[in-house]
């Protein structure tokens, strides 16, 4: 295994909110997503709707499978631990188009 640490420093940036600009030189196999620009949001969003649904999934979390922790509390008492409820689901998919 190559190490990695020098690209995963590059590509996260300062805490994660700084984009690098340009295109990195990736290992064979890895693939750089580098999520929403603003001239072409809805072509990114349209392009990833599978990671974003991943993204959506693993932060919802299941009735064996604790959410992130911050996402009950964003989504409220009336979400809170609703596993099945199509309005939790709704609301996780457009924070992580947001967050795309």
């Amino acid at each position: 295994n190559p190490d990695l640490s020098p690209l995963r420093f590059a590509a996260m940036g300062c805490c994660g909110s700084s984009p690098v600009i340009g295109a990195l030189e990736l290992p064979q196999g890895i693939e750089q997503l580098l999520g929403q620009k603003k001239e072409v949001a809805s072509k990114s969003i349209a392009d990833n709707v599978e990671a974003q649904g991943v993204m959506s999934r693993s932060f919802g979390g299941t009735a064996s499978t604790a959410p992130e922790g911050t996402t009950d509390w964003i989504l409220g008492p009336t979400l809170r631990e609703k596993w099945d409820d199509p309005r939790r689901r709704a609301m996780l998919d457009w924070m992580m188009k947001v967050e795309w």
